[in-house]
């Protein structure tokens, strides 16, 4: 696709990835810390239910995202660059799940568990839509078509944290959404 570089991913790729979130996570914590974070605060409230509850909010927003991709591949195009993309990832499946496990959590953590809650004095409208826009904003390199199928799964994932403000759910969700993304 014209404008759009041709994107590749690799295991060292990968392993950057889960190290620089890695460590933008520990200044991020550090400053929450200073702020009066607590380690409470850091901690996802992991249970079996709320990891089924994730598994079901993949589906759920796999169920809405597929309808939309169809109307905007045909309107706007972009099928042949989001398989192009799909085509060149590389990763060994511990490279690949590690990804996933390090990218969903730390990404959820952010839009949803700390931007939500800071943004939510002003509402569901501007917490939910910065959290959206950050979002794309750091998925535009996967083109027209896949910041749509972000968009979608960022509103359906991070209107299920304002109602229950529950991030382990929105987690799985993502881990999931990624391991599916990148095997």
């Amino acid at each position: 696709m014209t404008g759009f570089p041709n994107p590749s991913i690799s295991n060292k790729d990968a392993v950057g990835i889960v190290v620089l979130e890695c460590v933008a996570f520990v200044v991020a914590a550090s400053v929450l810390w200073s702020r009066g974070w607590s380690s409470a605060d850091f901690r996802p409230r992991i249970t079996w239910w709320f990891t089924f509850v994730g598994v079901v909010l993949f589906g759920v927003a796999l169920v809405i995202d597929l309808p939309f991709l169809m109307v905007a591949d045909a309107t706007i195009g972009g099928k042949a660059f989001v398989l192009e993309f799909e085509n060149s990832i590389f990763l060994s499946l511990p490279v690949a799940l590690l990804l996933s496990v390090v990218n969903g959590a730390f990404e959820e953590f952010f839009l949803a568990r700390y931007l939500v809650d800071a943004l939510a004095h002003y509402g569901a409208a501007i917490a939910l839509g910065c959290s959206a826009l950050i979002r794309v904003t750091y998925h535009l390199y996967q083109g027209p078509l896949g910041v749509v199928s972000v968009l979608l799964f960022g509103v359906v994932v991070t209107s299920f944290y304002w109602w229950y403000r529950q991030v382990w759910p929105v987690m799985v969700a993502h881990m999931l959404a990624d391991f599916v993304a990148v095997v």
